[in-house]
């Protein structure tokens, strides 16, 4: 008697993680994680977790106002303690910050790309419908407040393209209810700084969650929110910023609740919100929900990296 087995391999992707930087994080007393954390520096955890709180450091100075105390890679208040894991072995950060010429080259043969505006930047609105809209924006606030759009003009309507490749070689404004697999890299060649960022403008929505839709925002930059998004805000991407941080711009945005389903990849530390030495929230988000994204581990966005072996998806037995 023979028996046939369909096995479904993949590449497991480095947004297996809810959240992966390489420098040092802090998460406060009302953030709620649900994924697995990865820091190459310190922990500092407050919040409640169902899932791997990891550090490569086994030991690390806390400062207190003019004082240090040595604590070890994870510490703080929150727990369960027994997910907490140190030290481990710490990422390669190379390998994290895949190269944007993948995702340009992707835009050539297939995708969607946006070239330098001439102005502040483009504007991407994305439609439940799979497609999107473009505007140019030709005014911000002011200098000292560069992200927030003050006036724009309408360029076109597009369709997700079917590699789901968008570059982009400018300031990048994104919102709106994704319907599809898209990437939206923001970068210059060559590699230069000052990097371009992108900025949520809004809410960023699945049109199903847990479904085929996926949406990767990967910035050369840094990937931050302006003072237009809503007191509650959610955003379900993969966020992947290549040389700087994700989270707030400066201390002038506040809002009550933040829900990030999905995955936040950086090189530096930044964060949604700016506490005082008791743990109390002096701005941005009071309450943040951060959940993975199961289906970003074997359906990563367009362009993202993973880790380069295979792993078992699913197996199943099938007719000879």
């Amino acid at each position: 008697m023979k028996r046939a087995i369909q096995v479904k391999m993949g590449d497991p992707a480095l947004t297996d993680y809810v959240f992966l930087q390489n420098r040092s994080m802090g998460f406060s007393k009302t953030s709620a994680v649900h994924g697995k954390v990865l820091s190459n520096g310190c922990i500092e955890f407050n919040g409640t977790t169902d899932a791997e709180i990891e550090s490569a450091r086994i030991e690390c100075r806390q400062r207190i106002k003019r004082k240090f105390k040595k604590e070890p890679g994870v510490w703080g208040t929150g727990g369960p303690k027994q997910f907490w894991k140190f030290p481990v072995p710490a990422q390669d950060f190379n390998a994290v910050s895949t190269n944007l010429a993948t995702i340009k080259k992707m835009s050539d043969n297939g995708g969607i790309h946006l070239y330098p505006s001439g102005k502040q930047g483009w504007h991407l609105i994305f439609k439940s419908d799979g497609t999107f809209d473009v505007y140019k924006v030709t005014k911000v606030q002011s200098r000292n407040h560069p992200y927030d759009i003050a006036r724009e003009s309408f360029f076109g309507h597009y369709t997700i393209p079917s590699n789901g490749a968008i570059f982009v070689e400018d300031t990048t404004w994104v919102q709106g209810t994704v319907h599809g697999l898209v990437t939206v890299g923001v970068g210059s060649f060559p590699v230069q700084y000052p990097f371009y960022n992108i900025y949520i403008n809004g809410n960023i929505l699945y049109s199903q969650k847990n479904s085929t839709d996926v949406l990767g925002l990967l910035a050369q930059g840094d990937i931050e929110v302006t003072k237009a998004v809503p007191t509650n805000l959610e955003i379900d991407a993969a966020l992947l910023s290549q040389f700087g941080g994700i989270g707030l711009p400066d201390q002038g945005i506040s809002g009550n609740s933040l829900e990030v389903f999905g995955s936040q990849i950086s090189q530096l530390s930044t964060g949604w919100k700016y506490i005082d030495w008791h743990g109390n929230v002096l701005s941005g988000f009071v309450n943040t929900n951060y959940t993975y994204d199961s289906n970003l581990k074997f359906n990563p966005p367009p362009g993202f990296p993973v880790q380069g072996t295979y792993e078992l998806i699913s197996w199943a037995e099938v007719t000879p």
